[in-house]
């Protein structure tokens, strides 16, 4: 063998083994779900810094509270270890340091609820979210603080007779306030009606007779 054919064979030797040593990267598992966080059609970065709490109910399986894991990139919140099926999202931002924080907040505290979110087993979801600020209500309980029997369940729930008066602090001058109600059961959590009571209204009081409302 003469010099020439040395050296290419070393070229050669030299090809196959550059080839097998880069293995080709496999690519990450898209994002079971991923969320951009807005307030008020804005980047949610331009009003706090303090990391959204994302909590999940399964309503398949029936577990409660899963807390996933969040990747924070770019303006987007992703979660990868979602299964497929039926969920309801709770989201909440403690913007106010002043006040103990939880879903769905105090006043000054971001929140936003889906109960209808779906994870496709071949694909993931892109949410476009636009949080909701808490505002303060004065009746029919103060909410600037932990409300009495607050999380209670069946008959240790609170309860106040009809008609039930409603009040709040302005959020701005002319604002428009759109109120709704829900009917739903405690035990076991569930919602029976949706709607049952809404309406729009500039003032800062609405007085609601919601004795059928309450009954199940």
């Amino acid at each position: 063998m003469n010099a020439l054919e040395k050296i290419v064979l070393a070229s050669v030797v030299s090809v196959v083994v550059l080839l097998v040593g880069c293995k080709p990267k496999e690519s990450a598992p898209a994002p079971a779900l991923t969320a951009h966080l807005h307030f008020q059609g804005r980047p949610i970065e331009e009003f706090t810094s303090v990391e959204p709490v994302f909590s999940l109910n399964n309503r398949d399986t029936g577990e409660k509270g899963i807390r996933p894991e969040i990747e924070y990139q770019e303006g987007r919140y992703m979660i990868q270890e979602l299964v497929s099926g039926n969920y309801v999202l709770f989201l909440s931002i403690n913007a106010n340091p002043d006040n103990p924080g939880g879903y769905p907040g105090y006043p000054g505290d971001l929140f936003y609820r889906d109960s209808r979110l779906f994870i496709p087993a071949d694909d993931g979801v892109q949410l476009s979210i636009d949080l909701q600020r808490v505002i303060h209500l004065m009746l029919p309980r103060d909410n600037s603080g932990v409300m009495e029997h607050w999380g209670e369940r069946g008959p240790a729930m609170i309860a106040f007779a009809a008609p039930v008066e409603f009040a709040w602090d302005a959020v701005a001058d002319g604002a428009l306030y759109h109120f709704t109600i829900y009917r739903m059961q405690s035990e076991p959590f569930k919602y029976l009606d949706r709607d049952v009571e809404e309406g729009m209204t500039q003032a800062t009081r609405v007085s609601l007779d919601l004795a059928q409302v309450r009954q199940l």
